[in-house]
């Protein structure tokens, strides 16, 4: 199975792949899988560092432990910083259906990925 991993700080993309026995897929030392006709296609074995993530945490500690508010305020800052990142996904969403051809259901996810990133690049050179 595959999974895309979008990351809606910058426009970036990454494959987290594991083959049928479970085994992550693995990606050479340039960090570009070529077998089978992904080319170009970059696996990762975890998932990348996200800003947004790790931005929150300080600020939700920061929070609590500096300027001592309440538990109750830190879960809802907590909340909102959720209700941003899904927006955040929205908006890629929409962004990347808006702008991708359509592509056959038979198209293979590894070909359905470089359109994607190709499009996010675009989307951000513009």
């Amino acid at each position: 199975s595959v999974c895309i991993l979008a990351n809606v700080d910058a426009p970036h993309c990454l494959m987290l792949g594991y083959d049928a026995n479970g085994l992550p897929i693995s990606s050479p030392s340039d960090g570009y899988h070529t077998r089978n006709g992904t080319n170009g296609v970059k696996f990762v074995q975890r998932t990348p560092y996200s800003e947004f993530i790790h931005s929150t945490l300080h600020e939700v500690k920061n929070l609590f432990s500096t300027m001592r508010m309440p538990a109750e305020s830190c879960l809802e800052y907590i909340e909102d910083r959720l209700r941003v990142l899904y927006l955040k996904t929205l908006v890629v969403n929409n962004i990347v259906r808006s702008t991708l051809p359509t592509t056959p259901p038979t198209t293979p996810i590894f070909q359905q990925n470089s359109l994607i990133k190709t499009q996010i690049a675009n989307i951000a050179a513009a």
